[in-house]
């Protein structure tokens, strides 16, 4: 779950449930404002707030990552692809979540996020097409994913064929 820079910590998310909510962000910003909207709405008890590593495919089409195709080491596990991975190992490191064997993982009632829509910086701050009005304001972090929406999906959808048994 993406935090964005407002919160997790809203009636949509769980507010008036008793639902656990485990939201993460590749944006160490993002994670410092949800993290005070949660307290600040007394939810510290049901939502906690991660700040996770990006994706394979943002570090390795990183202009800055000069190291070719693969992450460097110690950025992303080599078995982590997508962004629904990184968020189930962040649970599992963060709870030091057992696994009896490899196939067996913790299990969530479900997986929320809010895909970036540009594939590029520039895309993404360029005036709207059809109308010329700027874009909403967001972070780079929070708006862009090599190969926008469409790559996002991949990635989770690859995501989903790995965790198939963790979202139930």
């Amino acid at each position: 779950l993406c935090t964005d820079k407002f919160s997790p910590g809203n009636e949509s998310t769980g507010a008036r449930n008793e639902w656990r909510i485990f939201a993460t962000d590749i944006d160490e910003e993002s994670v410092k404002s949800a993290k005070l909207n949660v307290q600040a709405n007394n939810l510290d008890d049901r939502i906690e707030v991660a700040l996770v590593p990006r994706t394979r495919r943002q570090v390795s089409q990183d202009p800055a990552n000069e190291a070719g195709d693969k992450p460097p080491i110690g950025t992303v596990d080599d078995d982590v692809v997508g962004p629904v991975q990184i968020a189930m190992e962040a649970f599992r490191d963060r709870y030091h979540y057992a696994c009896a064997s490899d196939n067996d993982t913790a299990l969530f009632d479900f997986c929320m996020t809010n895909p970036p829509f540009y594939g590029t910086e520039a895309e993404a701050t360029a005036d709207r097409m059809g109308d010329g009005r700027s874009r909403t304001d967001m972070s780079v972090s929070e708006g862009v994913y090599p190969g926008g929406e469409v790559g996002f999906v991949r990635d989770m959808i690859a995501d989903s064929v790995q965790l198939t048994n963790s979202i139930t």
